[in-house]
């Protein structure tokens, strides 16, 4: 075994569930003879901890000899136990473990036998697009073929077994090639999220080029055109086609339910691709399709616990930005609730995922702030702005914007003076100065000391031209989705709640 991290030990047992904690210990007990209360109680002392110290479990268990041996033996246990549990999960598995019998059956020289199991195998094999298996089996049967000194064979079968080799290492390359491009695509999307500068434009359009993107039928293989029609939907939300979008995720979704085995075995991707459905159905105000699209998502049955805590987790988050932007807010504090709730109980799994995390800290920073909240919204966008270096830059930039409406609703003259200063310097570092951001900071420059109601009305009512400008000029789109800041000065010239204008304005979309 190589020599493991003094966290590797620690993070494994964390991330057990319930039922697989049960298992080790059914495992160990039958699998360890003399050692099993080490390996128990080293079990048992690292999973009462909540942050990994090995200087108290070197101190408090006296059982303990050679501690790195030991753990590096409970390490190897705890994954032969995960490696038995999870045997019959995946159609993978179940191939491979076959896979295994086949060869121990050629070993025994049981030809016949091993051949039958590695037809059966083939069918499903295929069912499922496993190719990297389905290239073992083939591997297997021209072994078998020599095995048997190709007696009852011709060159017609060594042809059509090469042929077939040909052909699965084809659809292997193909999905390779539409996997790539789709990697490319969301590794800067993770880090830029939806806004875009001329470099990343052309960077978009370079991979959208691409011949393979020009027709579906070019993408030969369940996971190709998965991944085609992700591209063409993500593409279309970057550049603000919602409709077409939409529509494209539609036609996945049909794509993806004419394969049911394969939906069933890997639900991962099914689940993500309603996850899409769902934003395009907030960003096309579709607020009476949204709830059916959750309940679909939610009644969805899963094995994975990794998995499940994704779902839970994300229907919770989009579950909240739905109320929040129909002005639901009798709900959406239930819902938050519920959310803070499950993101404390969940706490280091969420650690372990804080990429993902700053847009669930914007979201419900944004919930608090609809409800008033002002102290408890900038607690939340504060989790974002002290750890830059693991957020995507967009709700960085957004979260800095935000941080200057909070102050200046809480009255914080001398902390929004220096804040506005030191977001102008980084936003102008970066070359991001929009012309909504340039607009809004030649409001709050002059406004963020106390005038006389005549001067700051006025000022709001040039704001609003401005930004309403902005926004039907389409060049800056993406901008107003992370805060609605029409909604927030007609709520200050109107001397209403903004909670009160947001569920004002969503009432025609029912």
């Amino acid at each position: 075994m190589p020599k493991l991290h003094p966290h590797d030990l620690f993070n494994l047992i964390k991330s057990l569930s319930k039922s697989e904690k049960r298992y080790f210990k059914l495992h160990a007990s039958r699998h360890v003879i003399g050692d099993e209360n080490s390996y128990e109680k080293l079990f048992d002392a690292i999973e009462a901890q909540e942050v990994y110290n090995e200087k108290e479990i070197l101190s408090t268990q006296t059982y303990i000899a050679q501690l790195p041996q030991l753990k590096n033996r409970l390490h190897e246990m705890i994954l032969k136990s995960l490696d038995v549990f999870h045997a019959a999960d995946t159609v993978e598995t179940r191939l491979k473990n076959n896979i295994h019998h086949i060869r121990i059956l050629i070993g025994k020289r049981l030809f016949s036998q091993a051949e039958n199991i590695l037809s059966k195998l083939k069918v499903l094999a295929r069912e499922q697009e496993q190719f990297l298996v389905l290239i073992e089996l083939i591997a297997l049967k021209a072994q078998l073929f020599a095995s048997v000194n190709y007696a009852g064979r011709n060159e017609k079968d060594l042809i059509a077994l090469q042929q077939e080799e040909e052909e699965v290492l084809k659809k292997i390359s193909n999905t390779a090639a539409y996997r790539l491009l789709t990697q490319q695509m969301f590794m800067n999307i993770r880090k830029y999220g939806q806004l875009m500068n001329p470099v990343m434009q052309e960077r978009y359009k370079k991979i959208m080029k691409n011949p393979l993107l020009s027709s579906v039928n070019k993408a030969e293989t369940y996971r190709s055109r998965y991944y085609y029609y992700l591209l063409h939907s993500t593409y279309s939300w970057l550049l603000c086609d919602y409709q077409r979008s939409y529509d494209i995720i539609t036609m996945q979704i049909k794509m993806m339910e004419s394969y049911p085995l394969i939906v069933e075995e890997s639900p991962k991707q099914y689940i993500d691709i309603l996850f899409n459905r769902i934003i395009s159905q907030l960003h096309l105000k579709k607020f009476l399709d949204f709830k059916p699209t959750l309940e679909k998502l939610r009644n969805i049955k899963l094995h994975s616990v990794q998995l499940d805590f994704f779902r839970s987790q994300q229907s919770l988050v989009y579950e909240l930005i739905f109320y929040n932007e129909t002005g639901q807010f009798d709900y959406s504090l239930e819902t938050l609730k519920r959310l803070e709730r499950f993101l404390h109980q969940h706490k280091k799994t969420v650690d372990d995922v804080a990429t993902d995390n700053a847009a669930i800290f914007y979201e419900i920073s944004s919930m608090y702030f609809a409800l008033g909240d002002y102290k408890n919204a900038l607690k939340w966008l504060n989790k974002i702005l002290n750890d830059n270096e693991k957020n995507r830059s967009d709700i960085y930039e957004f979260s800095r914007l935000f941080s200057l409406v909070i102050h200046y609703e809480l009255g914080n003259d001398d902390l929004l003076q220096y804040a506005i200063v030191s977001t102008k310097k980084f936003l102008y570092k970066r070359k991001r100065l929009r012309k909504m951001e340039k607009y809004f900071f030649d409001f709050i420059q002059k406004n963020y000391r106390g005038i006389d109601d005549v001067k700051l009305k006025k000022s709001l009512a040039v704001l609003r031209a401005q930004l309403l400008s902005v926004k039907e000029d389409g060049e800056e789109t993406p901008s107003f989705g992370y805060f609605d800041f029409i909604a927030w000065i007609d709520a200050k010239l109107k001397k209403r709640k903004y909670a009160d204008i947001i569920k004002e304005n969503a009432k025609v979309f029912f």
